[in-house]
């Protein structure tokens, strides 16, 4: 009976159910981020002086390895060229930012008619840096500047390329040339960067959009004028290196090209609603002008009248360090304007005085504001000024009423 006994329970030790269940060649395989690059490429013909393609500094898709950019030799004022680059990255999203280096600025010879003008002949003292400006651009493709477009870069050699310039971000978590706020460049994707670049004075003038028709039959969208250069350039040269690079922007939120970017910030430069009832924050005030209290617009304002001459306010504001600067005032005429009643509004350049609105010949109304952009030569000016001015008002009430005097502007970016 034990015998038995143990015979079986072997036996049901060996019969239990059972399954296998085989999962083969599992894997791990990192993605790709390859950046690829092509360039189309133009330049002043030798011999017609015309833009012609540039064979030698355009190339297929390809990894960089001896390709150049910039490959010209025997260059005279006015001559200028332009470039599209595209960049590939592979099937992941990237960022991408680049570097353009100057790593030689050579005098070379210096000829009788550059040693009469430049003293400088060591190594790497030429001039041409000084001279060649460049513009940058995020293009299309057609290798023309056309309205909509951005330029992100625009300067001389010197000023772009120095050998300690930090990399561009193209785009990076904080800035993307191409308009998309802070995207990265999309995998499997093409962007195009597009550069100018001229041997004297460097004018952009954006043409309107045509895919059909590119820079040797419409233009690049810019001017170029070597009209104003001397000898001091002759033989100079330049030498620069250019690197791209393309970094994965899955679980990098963070990443920078070592760039500061620069945005730019609208500030008050100067404001005055004329609460602290004088106009102590004025430069001078003819006794024709008052600050007056009472319930309307905001209890405080100034005002003019019984004028027969020029009765003046005015403000020195600086708008050093700021562009696009604009003028905003609210104005009430309280009693129609004859033919020899005039109001004008004008902006001091450092030499000139610039009107920018003039009220003549106009009826009574309600309080307006006047919001007025500026041109350009109030922009970066210490000497920049406000003033208003009146002229030949005979009334016998508040003519003019004015408050909520202000100017602002925008930061520059270095």
């Amino acid at each position: 009976m034990i015998a038995v006994v143990a015979v079986v329970a072997i036996g049901a030790t060996g019969a239990f159910f059972s399954d296998t269940e085989t999962s083969t060649g599992n894997t791990f395989t990192a993605g790709a981020i390859d950046l690829t690059i092509d360039n189309q490429s133009y330049v002043t013909s030798t011999t017609t002086g015309q833009l012609v393609a540039s064979p030698s500094t355009s190339w297929q898709l390809a990894n960089l390895t001896n390709q150049l950019f910039f490959d010209f030799d025997d260059l005279k004022p006015g001559d200028r060229g332009e470039d599209t680059i595209s960049l590939h990255v592979n099937n992941n999203d990237a960022y991408a930012c680049m570097d353009v280096t100057l790593t030689g600025t050579p005098e070379n010879l210096q000829t009788e008619p550059e040693a009469g003008v430049d003293n400088t002949s060591g190594p790497n003292e030429g001039e041409l840096q000084n001279e060649l400006h460049f513009a940058w651009w995020a293009d299309d493709g057609d290798n023309v500047y056309e309205h909509g477009e951005t330029i992100f870069k625009q300067g001389t050699a010197a000023e772009l390329f120095a050998i300690d310039n930090q990399k561009w971000a193209l785009a990076d978590s904080q800035f993307n040339v191409w308009g998309q706020q802070t995207a990265p460049i999309s995998g499997n994707d093409i962007r195009y960067i597009a550069k100018y670049w001229c041997f004297g004075d460097l004018i952009p003038a954006p043409l309107p959009n045509d895919s059909n028709n590119g820079p040797l039959v419409r233009g690049t969208g810019f001017s170029c004028s070597g009209a104003q250069l001397g000898n001091e350039t002759q033989t100079d040269g330049i030498a620069v290196d250019v690197t791209f690079e393309a970094v994965q922007s899955r679980n990098n939120d963070s990443f920078r090209c070592n760039e500061e970017v620069c945005i730019p910030v609208n500030e008050s430069l100067f404001a005055d609603g004329f609460e602290s009832g004088s106009f102590s924050a004025w430069t001078s005030a003819d006794n024709d002008w008052d600050i007056t209290s009472s319930g309307e617009h905001s209890g405080v304002y100034a005002s003019v009248t019984n004028s027969s001459d020029n009765d003046v306010l005015r403000k020195v504001v600086s708008t050093s360090g700021y562009n696009s600067i604009v003028l905003s005032y609210w104005y009430r005429i309280t009693e129609s304007f004859g033919s020899n009643d005039h109001v004008y509004v004008e902006w001091y350049d450092g030499s000139t005085w610039n009107e920018v609105a003039h009220y003549t010949s106009v009826s009574a109304g309600s309080w307006t504001q006047e919001t007025l952009p500026l041109p350009g030569g109030a922009d970066n000016n210490p000497s920049f000024e406000i003033r208003f001015r009146s002229v030949s008002l005979d009334g016998t009430s508040d003519e003019l009423k004015l408050d909520d005097v202000s100017v602002s502007g925008n930061t520059i970016c270095p």
